[in-house]
């Protein structure tokens, strides 16, 4: 007797494999180990900075945007390790993603995000420096080392503090 499989468990698998290759090709390519393509902008505070500011530091550079929930529910856990690793030389450069600079502005405030170095890539004019680091879906993270190379694509906030707790350790 032939046992009939379950349509049901048919659909799950379609389903898994579907969200696998979903997340898998939005992923940006992997540029560990390069040189961290020009980031340019102005703050929040309107303050011109640069990528090249933070030379001799470690930066995480955070793709986000107000109306990403996934952005959202991890802005604790970058504030925790801004709060955690910045007295040792960890900088956030935020990089919004957006349509309107109020809610911009309303999501930093709201999600306690403390740091003052927030630029603003305005969706409806281009993107440059999203289309540089190849940013495909958010939120999208690099950590970049002091000497401008990216370290890690995409890391875990885990690795993030491994990484900076050895940094810490060596100095």
């Amino acid at each position: 007797m032939k046992k009939k499989i379950d349509p049901f468990y048919i659909v799950v698998a379609i389903v898994a494999i579907a969200l696998f290759w979903y997340q898998r090709s939005n992923q940006p390519k992997d540029i560990s180990n390069q040189q961290a393509p020009p980031i340019e902008g102005v703050t929040l505070a309107g303050k011109k900075i640069s990528l090249e500011d933070f030379r001799g530091e470690y930066v995480l550079i955070d793709f986000w945007a107000s109306w990403c929930g996934p952005c959202r529910r991890a802005n604790p856990k970058v504030v925790k390790i801004y709060n955690k690793h910045h007295k040792n030389g960890l900088e956030v450069l935020s990089i919004a993603l957006e349509k309107s600079e109020t809610a911009w502005k309303t999501a930093i405030q709201k999600d306690g995000l403390i740091w003052t170095t927030h630029i603003m890539e305005d969706q409806r004019n281009g993107m440059p420096i999203s289309d540089r680091y190849d940013v495909k879906s958010i939120p999208t993270k690099f950590l970049v080392n002091p000497k401008g190379v990216i370290i890690a694509t995409n890391p875990s906030f885990r690795k993030i503090d491994r990484i900076m707790t050895e940094y810490t350790n060596k100095k």
